[in-house]
């Protein structure tokens, strides 16, 4: 892997941040805010990658910005999925209440995200010319060693289903994803693991994740006997997720 590849990759990475950044408004920023998340966790995965062969505290160093952007964007987002899902097993619309209060904090914290958004601007040019300057001095990578060991990686966490470590192994198969699009002929993904399926199972991680979420914040947000119905039907809904998951998960690797 050349590094002028790694600099492409971070370039695509930071210009399609910047593109996101300045057509964020009120009107489209859900969608925005997606967008953004997925760049940003590109970026993780490519810093990434150069700290498994270099372990410079300046590589660490340059995902602090992102960071503080990514988790800003995170508390919107899970208010936003939060109401969706609430809106999606409650018909009856029991939960109005809540749904208005999640809803008066989102537009609150969206208020405050895009007031400090040439702050993020100024943090990612600043963190931009930084790195390049980094990439600039790398030598060439084998991305091959970096594979094998995700794939070893991926079979210890998906041989067999940890629930408690779940959400975390998601990251595993996103990190298998980001490779496949910075590694598109890697034999790895011929033989061993099977990226489409990894795709897929990541999603069916993602909408468990956030079921279990929303149940426990029902759980610690209302008594035990309060909108009953709408809290069965969610642990059901993310019960019926995990036996997905288990199944797609035995498809991960190419026989």
């Amino acid at each position: 892997m050349k590094p002028q590849t790694l600099i492409d990759f971070f370039n695509e990475r930071n210009q399609s941040l910047t593109k996101c950044f300045k057509r964020a408004d009120a009107d489209n920023l859900e969608e925005t805010l997606h967008k953004l998340r997925v760049d940003i966790k590109k970026i993780h995965f490519l810093l990434l990658f150069i700290g498994y062969f270099n372990h410079r505290k300046n590589i660490h160093d340059l995902y602090l910005p992102y960071r503080k952007i990514f988790k800003s964007i995170g508390v919107i987002r899970e208010l936003q999925l939060k109401q969706k899902l609430l809106i999606e097993y409650d018909p009856g619309k029991e939960t109005i209440k809540e749904q208005n209060k999640l809803l008066k904090k989102e537009k609150k914290l969206a208020k405050n995200f895009l007031s400090h958004i040439h702050e993020y601007l100024k943090l990612i040019d600043a963190t931009n010319k930084i790195a390049l300057t980094i990439f600039e001095k790398f030598p060439v990578f084998n991305e091959m060693e970096f594979l094998h060991s995700l794939s070893l990686l991926t079979k210890r966490q998906f041989s067999k289903i940890n629930v408690e470590h779940l959400h975390e192994s998601r990251k595993t198969l996103k990190t298998i994803i980001y490779s496949k699009q910075l590694f598109p002929h890697a034999a790895v993904f011929r033989k061993i693991l099977n990226v489409k399926v990894a795709d897929d199972l990541q999603d069916l991680i993602g909408a468990w994740h956030d079921k279990t979420v929303l149940a426990d914040w029902m759980n610690q947000n209302s008594k035990s006997s309060e909108y009953a119905t709408i809290k069965v039907s969610i642990k059901n809904a993310a019960a019926a997720d995990f036996k997905l998951i288990k199944q797609a998960s035995s498809n991960l690797f190419r026989s």
